[in-house]
Formats: C-alpha cells, structure tokens, sequence
C-alpha cells in the first residue's frame, strides 16, 4: 500500500511511520476506473493490504461507481495465519477473493532447512542477509519440524501438506506458488490434489496451538 501498515516487522501500528505523502484511496480508485474504462484492464486486486484498507478501498469505489477490487494477495501459511484475525471476515463480507503467497513460508515449510545452522548456496535464506539467524532465533524450526511430522503421518511432502493446507482454506481463492526446478514444481502442483480431511485439520490444530505466530515467537536466549 502507498500508505504505512504493520504488516513487515512489528504488528503493532507506529503512529510515528504514518506517512504525509501517501497516496488517497478516491485517487488510486480513480486511476483503476480509468483503466477499466480504457479496456486496459478487466479487473483489479490488492496486496499487502489490512482489514481497513479492503473496506475503504470497498467503500470509495461504490462511492464513485467504480468496480470493486476482486482479490487480495498477502503472505499466508501455515507459520502466518494473522489474516485470519480480521481481513478474512472482510474479504467474505465484501465479496473479495483471498490469494495467499509465500505457502511455503520462505521456503521453510519445504523441510529443506530442517537441522541447518547455515543456509544452503543458491537458497532464499542465503540470499536474504539475516535472515537465516532470524530464523534460528525464532520458534518457526520447532514449528516446521511438527508441520513435518503432519506431513509424514499421512504420506505427503512438507510442502504438499503446507499447499494443501492453504487450498482447503473455505475463503481461499486461489494460492500462489514459486519453484526453481521441475521437482519443485511437480511437488507444490501435488499439493493442490490432495484431498484434505478432518484427521488433517485436527493434526495442523494442534501444532497451531503451541506455535500460533512462530516467526515472532523467540526461543529462549535467541534475542
């Protein structure tokens, strides 16, 4: 959003970060009715957005007779499930579709990084300088070692299980992926055929409870 949200880093809104230059909703909504009626586009969505922002951007554009934005796109997994909190009763309220993106939380979900101290060459969380360490200093290993476990209990990869996840969510409307190899991509692709079930929401339910927010959940001495 061209405004300040506490979506990256702490959760809770800074008064201090709201911007003065940020861009009003009425003038983003104006430039989207443009584009529609020069045949530019069809329809149009949002990211990284919160409940407030949906319902006004909802609000401005029955104001000025422009057509609703359809979807939202924001970081959603089995390690992040905020949006549920309040965007999703928004989004079914309004009408808009939810498109998670990063299913695989960074990579993590996958496994790929389960017992490493140090990132393997080439991989996001080598790319990401920090990222690694705020890793290790969270609860996520602990939590994707569980979430792994889930997995194996009822034959799937990591990453099926956390894809999976996702696609049986009731307000979910589509789920983005990304894959550096065929491998990867034939193993998230797989994810999307399993057939989800009550044994499996009652096994993801229980490792959510101990580990609700794990990426901002620090083990002990880990900062």
């Amino acid at each position: 959003p061209v405004r300040y949200v506490p979506l990256f880093g702490t959760t809770r809104y800074d008064v201090s970060k709201e911007r003065d230059d940020e861009v009003s909703f009425a003038e983003q909504v104006e430039v989207m009715g443009e584009l529609i009626k020069a045949g530019k586009i069809r329809h149009w969505g949002l990211s990284n957005e919160t409940p407030f922002g949906v319902c006004e951007f909802a609000r401005v554009c029955d104001a000025l007779g422009v057509p609703r934005p359809v979807s939202v796109q924001n970081s959603y997994s089995l390690l992040q499930r905020s949006d549920e909190t309040g965007l999703v009763e928004a989004m079914r309220r309004l009408d808009v579709g939810y498109l998670p993106y990063s299913p695989l939380s960074a990579g993590v979900l996958s496994g790929k990084y389960r017992g490493l101290q140090t990132p393997p060459a080439g991989s996001r969380m080598e790319l990401f300088q920090g990222y690694m360490d705020r890793y290790l200093k969270s609860q996520a290993p602990a939590s994707v070692d569980r979430y792994c476990d889930v997995a194996a209990q009822f034959g799937l990869s990591p990453s099926q299980l956390a894809i999976a996840f996702c696609a049986s969510r009731p307000f979910v409307a589509s789920t983005i992926i990304g894959a550096t190899s065929m491998e990867q991509l034939r193993d998230n692709i797989a994810g999307f055929n399993v057939e989800w079930n009550d044994e499996m929401e009652a096994a993801v339910a229980a490792v959510f409870e101990s580990y609700p927010d794990p990426w901002r959940m620090l083990v002990r001495d880990g900062g």
